[in-house]
């Protein structure tokens, strides 16, 4: 696979695993029992393979770049990607816009967008 393709892989991962992790823990209380029951939550368990996954190829990243470079772009395209759906999803709930799957996509292209021109910017 591409390396660049590689790079922005394992930032859609890393930000899917973070957006399931909450979407799992949302009603989570204090403790340690609280902690246990939502380690089975679907959302928890899917996250935490994106996570993994994420890393696996995070290290196939590091073997083709610098980790100057592939520190800061992972961690700058997540934050892009968390961004602006979250920005996308809070304008269906709390302002009642209609966000339908192609308002979806269109933001995901914008996200992908951003980080083509980032990497061909060089970072």
């Amino acid at each position: 696979m591409n390396s660049w393709m590689l790079l922005i892989l394992g930032v859609v991962l890393s930000a899917a695993a973070q957006m399931l992790l909450k979407f799992g823990v949302s009603e989570l209380a204090d403790g340690l029992p609280a902690m246990l029951r939502v380690i089975g939550r679907w959302q928890v368990m899917l996250g935490a393979v994106l996570y993994v996954l994420a890393f696996l190829i995070y290290l196939q990243v590091l073997a083709r770049f610098d980790l100057s470079y592939a520190s800061p772009v992972m961690v700058r395209g997540v934050v892009m990607l968390v961004l602006v759906l979250v920005l996308v999803l809070v304008a269906g709930a709390v302002m009642g816009e209609a966000v339908g799957p192609m308002r979806l996509i269109g933001a995901l292209l914008i996200v992908a967008g951003m980080a083509l021109l980032s990497v061909e910017a060089g970072g």
